[in-house]
């Protein structure tokens, strides 16, 4: 009897604590709640701050063509604009709803792709924008080309389960699909198509080693070719001249195929293990790459002799990693490298005839024309330098690029222009001869939603304990976690101990709205660093089977009574214990409430506590697969509940 009058007592002492948790129904004739372990959590994280419109500064890409007094541009606002080329004067513009790149101007056509994934095809009238017409894929447009009125695409997914990408080849007057092809292979490159054949390359982590497929598809009807296989990363794009295709490998080698059966005719490796960073350029019969050590190689294209090979000095960083392939015009090859160095070589020895230093990271691809060589900088300058001796002919100061993520900004020269696009959104027209600005058209950005911030960095002032911070952060509906925790890898305890004073928390459907900025307002707080960023993890390694991993997000919900022994005195003590195993504190009557929920109050659970030694728990994905035992064994626990009756 007197144990009866215990748990009576026990049980509502919990029913009145939950209550005082939320108000979601204390009135007369409030229904029962029965959580069993099968009931999961309805509610989602609330973000720690109101999302609002604004328009990003930066980031902008822009994707130009030219034609014949008008240049187009494609945007990530979605428009297609055609602009007057000797005055930047606005003729039309076509809004796809979606970011758009601008892939050619071909026979009066303006050629694109856009969609909501990146999986339409548009033809748009270069006359006056109208659609001609839209093709959407199976999946995101990788490549794309136009040739001999046939667009040929890839994308990274046949749309079809267990398969890999897919080519298209569209009728280009129509958008009518002339065939169709799906690949064995993984995540694609961009396609080459060369004297009607396709070629494709694409890495493959499901076969047996790590590498790269060459495939070559006949560009007539798709019919499958050859596929060679590379034990290495491919570098750009293949080159074919006189039926033999040239490809080179990241780790410095050179293969010759021929274009028809794929058969190795020679490979070039004498790169002592030096990276290829180029696509390779064939000219009178000399086939030329370049490696990220600055060294430019010469081959012979019949049999990969090598003819020369050119050491150019060291930069600041003892590495010249060359961007874009050499340039190649009278016989005189050249090229841009990272230390801001453009350089001309005699191309038929290898001589140097001049270098000149632009003080900044040089980023290619150079644009070599009419005796002058333009190359633009780290410091957003475009230089032209003339071609016979690398004299500085003018210099050009645009707008921000982001050198290091874009590595160049868009330009295309048409006529005697050069359009040039940033990422602050504004198109420059500069004259190539002198490089006067003719004209800049500033687009449009369309505002976008900030992104929700579900977790933080915050750091505490170390005057104040662990567990006074991990109360701190509970008490506002808050959890602790792990970075780059992930379901079915090992499991390890999430405490942040080792790290504080710094912590990392994220929301739970517990946190009020704002509550980034509450978190910032707790005192002893010193610094709050939002993570929604993204972050690189290291490469995750299923657990081995039958040992304990990370519980999977489906699984995730539960509710948990459980009470501690009397000598457990501290609730800060129960609630660091429960954390490191990945719980975070429940409430199930404001998390299950209908409509809208009651007036928000601070999550902890400090009362109930102190009065039944109890605490309401749900799993996460911070939990481990085996929550239950781990649970169990924590020392006072003296029971653990996951079915019971709560009337809220």
């Amino acid at each position: 009897m007197h144990q009866a009058s215990k748990a009576s007592l026990l049980l509502l002492l919990i029913v009145l604590s939950l209550s005082s948790l939320s108000s979601c129904g204390t009135h007369p004739g409030s229904s029962t709640l029965h959580i069993t372990d099968k009931l999961r959590a309805s509610g989602t994280p609330v973000s720690g701050k109101p999302q609002t419109s604004f328009v990003p500064p930066t980031g902008h890409y822009e994707s130009p063509a030219g034609g014949l007094g008008v240049t187009y541009f494609g945007s990530d606002n979605g428009n297609v604009y055609a602009l007057q080329a000797n005055n930047g004067n606005l003729l039309w513009h076509y809004d796809t709803g979606n970011p758009v790149y601008v892939v050619a101007l071909v026979n009066g056509s303006v050629y694109a792709t856009s969609g909501a994934n990146g999986d339409g095809m548009y033809a748009l009238d270069a006359s006056g924008g109208t659609v001609l017409w839209q093709r959407p894929i199976d999946s995101r447009i990788f490549g794309s080309v136009i040739v001999n009125g046939v667009v040929y695409l890839n994308t990274n997914d046949s749309g079809r389960d267990g398969q890999g990408g897919s080519v298209y080849a569209l009728r280009a007057s129509d958008g009518s699909v002339l065939w169709h092809q799906v690949m064995d292979v993984g995540m694609p490159e961009p396609l080459t198509v060369l004297d009607g054949i396709i070629y494709t390359r694409a890495a493959d982590s499901r076969g047996p080693h790590l590498g790269d497929y060459i495939s070559a598809w006949r560009a007539s009807d798709g019919h499958f070719l050859w596929k060679y296989t590379i034990t290495e990363r491919a570098v750009g794009e293949p080159a074919e001249i006189n039926g033999v295709v040239y490809v080179v490998a990241g780790e410095g080698t050179v293969y010759a195929l021929r274009a028809d059966t794929g058969v190795l005719l020679w490979r070039f490796t004498d790169y002592s293990g030096v990276s290829a960073t180029m696509s390779p350029v064939v000219v009178n019969g000399v086939v030329y790459v370049g490696t990220d050590a600055g060294i430019i190689y010469a081959l012979q294209d019949t049999d990969g002799k090598l003819l020369w090979h050119y050491d150019l000095p060291a930069s600041f960083d003892n590495t010249l990693s060359l961007y874009g392939s050499p340039v190649i015009v009278n016989d005189v090859l050249y090229v841009a490298v990272n230390s801001g160095t453009v350089y001309a070589l005699r191309a038929h020895d290898g001589s140097l005839l001049w270098s000149r230093n632009t003080l900044r990271s040089a980023f290619g691809p150079l644009i070599v024309t009419d005796g002058t060589v333009q190359v633009s900088t780290q410091e957003n300058n475009i230089y032209a330098l003339r071609g016979s001796s690398g004299a500085l002919l003018w210099q050009h100061s645009i707008g921000s690029f982001e050198t290091w993520e874009v590595q160049s900004p868009p330009r295309v020269l048409v006529n005697g222009v050069l359009y040039v696009g940033t990422t602050d959104g504004v198109v420059t027209a500069l004259r190539a001869s002198d490089g006067a600005q003719l004209w800049r058209f500033t687009i449009k950005e369309r505002a976008e939603l900030t992104e929700p911030v579900l977790s933080a960095s915050v750091h505490f002032d170390s005057s104040v304990t662990y567990e006074h911070a991990l109360r701190s952060i509970t008490d506002l509906g808050l959890q602790i976690f792990a970075l780059c925790a992930r379901a079915n890898t090992s499991w390890r305890p999430v405490g942040n101990e080792d790290s504080y004073p710094s912590m990392l928390v994220e929301s739970t459907p517990l946190a009020p709205p704002g509550w980034l900025n509450r978190l910032k307002a707790i005192p002893g707080v010193q610094s709050v660093q939002e993570e929604s960023g993204v972050v690189f993890c290291p490469r995750l390694v299923l657990a081995p089977p039958g040992t304990t991993a990370f519980l999977p997000r489906g699984q995730v919900g539960t509710y948990i009574s459980v009470t501690f022994g009397s000598s457990v005195k501290s609730y800060e003590t129960a609630l660091a214990a429960v954390s490191n195993l990945g719980f975070r504190l429940g409430n199930p009557c404001y998390e299950q409430a209908k409509g809208a929920k009651s007036a928000w109050s601070p999550m902890g659970q400090e009362d109930m506590f102190t009065h039944t030694h109890t605490l309401i728990l749900a799993t996460t994905s911070m939990n481990s697969t085996h929550w239950n035992d781990q649970l169990r064994a924590v020392a006072e626990v003296t029971q653990v509940e996951t079915t019971f009756d709560v009337k809220c």
